[in-house]
């Protein structure tokens, strides 16, 4: 007898096989499995319901001081100067003596509007360049 079956097999040759994205083995469910990354510091991947492949990385670095205390002294040391009251008042009486806009103001200054509203915040970090283009622009001494 010859051969019932009407097909004939084919083998794809240049056919893109899809990588499996299986979680990796853990115990069971709720279990959890580490895997030491390259930077020292552990890498726990859940097997959870919800999150399967959630990733949350131990807050330690290679001397082993945590990371968040040390942003913490960091934040405390590295507290930049805001502007002071004077100046962002005198921003805002020579900018409504000369009848300009926040956006007018910018554009003379070859800035964005947001960061003239952040001078007469007096949020952002003083930028002298900035402050003697505004003085220039403005014809005010503001320094």
């Amino acid at each position: 007898m010859e051969n019932q079956n009407p097909w004939t097999v084919v083998t794809r040759t240049k056919r893109n096989k899809k990588k499996s994205s299986k979680p990796p083995p853990c115990y069971s469910e709720n279990q959890t499995c580490y895997i030491k990354s390259e930077y020292d510091s552990t890498v726990y991947l859940t097997n959870g319901k919800k999150n399967k492949h959630k990733q949350y990385k131990v807050s330690r670095g290679k001397s082993g001081i945590r990371k968040s205390q040390l942003d913490n002294d960091i934040f405390e040391l590295g507290k930049h100067k805001n502007l002071s009251h004077k100046i962002k008042n005198a921003i805002i009486r020579a900018r409504n003596d000369r009848n300009l806009t926040r956006s007018q103001l910018a554009q003379f200054c070859n800035v964005k509007s947001s960061v003239i509203m952040e001078y007469e915040i007096g949020n952002p970090i003083p930028d002298k360049k900035l402050l003697r283009k505004i003085e220039k622009v403005l014809q005010v001494k503001i320094l």
